[in-house]
């Protein structure tokens, strides 16, 4: 990572899956920690039979904060392509849950976003959004094409290589 896009945060291990992760019922479950979902999350993640994940091995997210604003093009070819920046929902959604009261943790609770770059149920990589509010989780997402890009101080998971 440059050091004039991001500020290296950290790592955390994310266990593995023992089941599939059916991203529906996963997000019907957490309901009443979630006060919004958006429509193209729902779109792309939840209608239908949603996103189905299947198990996943335990692995190393690395996360850094964005030093100024950028458009998602940039920040995923920076963060090593596209193959190293998706990661899988059931990642994000183990996220969650670690801080499902709104405590500290990885993910930021500051009004910055926590961006994850991960595949809908048609294969197309998309910008999954998750932010806390004193309410809840704001999880929302937006094509990697979205002229509107990330502001400084969002923080970026990817892969640890």
């Amino acid at each position: 990572m440059s050091n004039n896009i991001f500020e290296f945060q950290g790592t955390i291990v994310i266990p593995a899956t023992t089941s599939k992760f059916v991203a529906k019922d996963q997000f019907k479950k957490i309901k009443n920690r979630v006060s919004y979902l958006g429509v193209n999350f729902y779109n792309w993640f939840l209608a239908g039979d949603g996103k189905i994940e299947d198990l996943i091995p335990q692995i190393t997210l690395r996360y850094a904060k964005l030093l100024s604003d950028i458009r998602d093009v940039k920040i995923i070819a920076e963060l090593g392509g596209e193959a190293k920046v998706e990661v899988a929902l059931a990642e994000v959604y183990y996220l969650m849950e670690q801080q499902k009261n709104g405590e500290g943790g990885v993910l930021l609770i500051n009004n910055y976003t926590n961006v994850f770059y991960i595949k809908d149920v048609n294969g197309v990589l998309r910008a999954v959004d998750v932010q806390s509010f004193g309410s809840g989780w704001y999880v929302s997402a937006s094509s990697i094409a979205d002229p509107d890009g990330w502001r400084e101080g969002d923080q970026f998971f990817s892969h640890d290589s």
